[in-house]
C-alpha cells in the first residue's frame, strides 16, 4: 500500500464547521491579541473543548457501533429468508406443507402420526421445517437476529405450523421424554409474536 493511499472522509454540515472555526480563530486571535490575564481562561475553554469534542466522538463512534451491530442482526435475519427460500430447501417446504393441511383437517394425534410413518420422508421433512424456525427462534432469543425483520417474514408461516403440528409435536415431547422439544419454536409463536 503506497503513501497517501488511505483516505478519511468527515462529513460535518457547514454550518456546524463554520461556527467551530470561527471558535477556533477567536481563541487564537483572544491568545495571540488579547491581554495576558485571558491566557489561563483560553487554555481552560480550549482544553473543555477538546474534551468535549473528544466525548462527542466516542458517543458518535458508540452510535455507529450500534448501527452496526443493528445491521448484523437485520441481515442474519434476512440470512433466514434466504435460506428459506433455498431450492435445496424446495422438498422440506413442499411436504411441510402437505403435513400442515392433513394436520389441519386431522387433529386427532393417532391419525396424524400415521400419516407421518406412511411415507418416511414425511417426518424429516417436517423435522427439517420445524428445526429451522427452532434456530430462528434461537437467534432471536440470544439477540443474534432481528425479531422485527424476522417477524415480517416468517409469523404467520411460523404460527401456521406451530399451531397445526403442536398436537404432534407435545406428543413427541412426551414419547422422547424431552419437554425442550421445539420449546423455542413454542416460546416465538405463544409469547414473543402472540399478538
Amino acid at each position: 500500500m503506497g503513501m497517501g493511499s488511505r483516505r478519511i472522509t468527515l462529513r460535518i454540515p457547514v454550518n456546524v464547521f463554520i461556527a467551530i472555526t470561527v471558535v477556533v480563530l477567536g481563541m487564537i486571535g483572544g491568545f495571540v491579541f488579547g491581554p495576558d490575564t485571558w491566557h489561563p481562561y483560553l487554555v481552560y475553554a480550549a482544553a473543555a473543548l477538546a474534551g468535549g469534542g473528544g466525548l462527542m466522538g466516542v458517543a458518535n463512534a458508540m452510535d455507529a457501533r450500534t448501527a452496526a451491530g443493528t445491521r448484523e442482526k437485520r441481515l442474519t435475519a434476512m440470512a433466514f429468508a434466504r435460506d428459506w427460500n433455498n431450492p435445496h430447501f424446495f422438498h422440506a417446504k413442499t411436504n411441510g406443507r402437505q403435513i400442515l393441511e392433513y394436520f389441519k383437517k386431522n387433529g386427532h394425534i393417532d391419525d396424524q402420526k400415521k400419516y407421518i410413518a406412511s411415507v418416511p420422508a414425511l417426518e424429516s421433512n417436517l423435522n427439517d421445517v420445524l428445526n429451522f424456525f427452532e434456530a430462528l427462534a434461537v437467534a432471536i432469543a440470544l439477540e443474534l437476529a432481528e425479531d422485527e425483520t424476522a417477524k415480517r417474514f416468517f409469523r404467520s408461516i411460523a404460527s401456521q405450523y406451530w399451531n397445526a403440528a403442536e398436537a404432534f409435536i407435545r406428543n413427541k415431547r412426551a414419547e422422547r421424554n424431552n419437554a425442550r422439544l421445539y420449546q423455542e419454536l413454542e416460546w416465538l409463536c405463544c409469547t414473543k409474536w402472540k399478538d
